[in-house]
């Protein structure tokens, strides 16, 4: 289903949001856990050896059945952290999830720690989050362009969106020049290859 498209990208973003953050805790289990099996019945990720994904924060869609999935089937699990103003990957076992991430004070989001240092320099399939996107592959994020930046560094194969249905607009106006597209978007309904 397609979200109508209000002007601007700091309307969407406001208005999506909002709309995202009206949901459940429930709600967005459920839909999460669906938009996560599309994920995971998908080829590209079937076949991927490092999965670089995100540690969801409030009604983000969840990723922990990515990663179970991930763990269970020996692949690798990259988590970012924010290092100055860039995004950097770094190997995450599943212990680490419990006992070695920290909060990142500005943005309140979980990390993988300083102490234990495993960067990864190349992931097969990078996840990336996103308030709304279109299905041609742009995307509207937080605005702060940490992913654009690794984006447009382009160390992934193929980089996904997740999202869930009402997060899909038709078109995304105007992107500037510094926004990467994604090469896939799957929702609860839907996988999309832009």
């Amino acid at each position: 289903m397609l979200g109508q498209n209000p002007s601007g990208k700091k309307a969407i973003r406001a208005n999506f949001l909002n709309k995202r953050n009206s949901l459940s805790a429930r709600e967005v289990h459920e839909r999460s856990l669906k938009i996560q099996t599309k994920f995971v019945e998908m080829t590209e990720y079937i076949n991927t050896k490092v999965i670089g994904n995100y540690f969801p924060i409030g009604t983000e869609v969840e990723t922990w059945e990515i990663m179970e999935c991930a763990f269970s089937s020996k692949k690798t699990v990259a988590l970012p952290r924010i290092d100055y103003n860039n995004l950097t990957f770094y190997r995450t076992e599943q212990n680490d999830l419990a006992h070695y991430l920290i909060e990142n004070p500005r943005f309140k989001i979980k990390e993988p720690s300083p102490t234990r240092p495993r960067l990864i320099e190349k992931i097969g399939l990078l996840i990336v989050p996103g308030i709304a996107f279109d299905t041609k592959g742009n995307r509207i994020g937080y605005g702060f362009g940490y992913y654009d930046r690794y984006l447009s560094k382009k160390t992934y194969e193929k980089s996904v969106g997740l999202a869930f249905d009402f997060q899909i607009l038709e078109q995304i106006p105007s992107t500037a020049s510094f926004d990467k597209k994604i090469d896939i978007l799957v929702s609860e309904d839907q996988v999309v290859f832009c």
